[in-house]
């Protein structure tokens, strides 16, 4: 899966990047990727955030 991403986000970036803008673009592939990454650490980390089920 992360190597599809890899190969699929820069060619996406290219394509709208005349459309929307170059910052907006960015923020539009960047937020959700890094959103997904946060939410995979929470679920399956050992170390970091505790899981939303779990209190201190």
């Amino acid at each position: 899966m992360a190597d599809s991403c890899r190969a699929v986000i820069p060619q996406i970036y290219v394509a709208m990047k005349s459309v929307i803008g170059f910052q907006a673009m960015f923020a539009l592939l960047v937020l959700p990727s890094y959103l997904a990454i946060l939410i995979y650490s929470r679920r399956y980390g050992q170390t970091g955030l505790l899981p939303l089920d779990q209190k201190p």
